[in-house]
């Protein structure tokens, strides 16, 4: 992108300035130099005659990182200054469901990837809900045991033993025997 023209014309004299000596701020670009058409100008040379400078400017990129807190990989995106990240596809992780970015590591502020705008390198962070799990008890004939809620990779507590005329509990086993 090319944007501001300096003109000089005093004949036989050197030149120097910068962009920022003019007060020539872009937000979200990079001052690259003064140009003559289309070489950069070497304010070494005397000037001869009148001179129109042009300033060329970069857009600013920046990297946008997403911490997937223990989940799988997610490749990083380059966005230019004022651009939108897109958004990627979920992460995984063993136990839990996948529950969102997030512009903050509180995971308190959702990330919009319609309206968020990139100005700055910018880290999402991956939100998680663990699995709940239901553990039926099946007492084969006897009392009624109420199922239980239990987490990921967590333990269920052993309920109450059931009653049932005529036999003794002889403990909890998987699948039916």
């Amino acid at each position: 992108k090319t944007l501001g023209v300096i003109g000089l014309g005093a004949i036989g004299r050197k030149v120097a300035a910068s962009a920022k000596a003019l007060g020539m701020e872009i937000a979200g670009y990079d001052f690259l130099g003064w140009y003559k058409g289309e070489t950069e100008y070497d304010f070494a040379t005397l000037v001869t005659g009148n001179v129109t400078l042009t300033a060329k400017w970069q857009i600013k990129t920046y990297e946008v990182t997403f911490d997937s807190k223990d989940g799988s990989a997610v490749a990083a995106q380059t966005v230019n200054h004022g651009g939108t990240a897109s958004e990627p596809t979920a992460p995984t992780k063993t136990g839990y469901e996948f529950a969102g970015w997030y512009a903050d590591e509180a995971l308190t502020t959702a990330w919009n990837f319609t309206e968020g705008k990139i100005t700055a390198p910018t880290t999402l962070y991956a939100k998680w809900n663990i699995n709940g799990y239901t553990v039926t008890f099946n007492s084969n004939g006897g009392s009624t045991v109420e199922s239980a809620t239990v987490n990921y990779n967590t333990v269920v507590t052993e309920p109450s033993a059931p009653t049932r005329t005529g036999y003794t509990f002889a403990g909890w086993f998987v699948g039916e025997t």
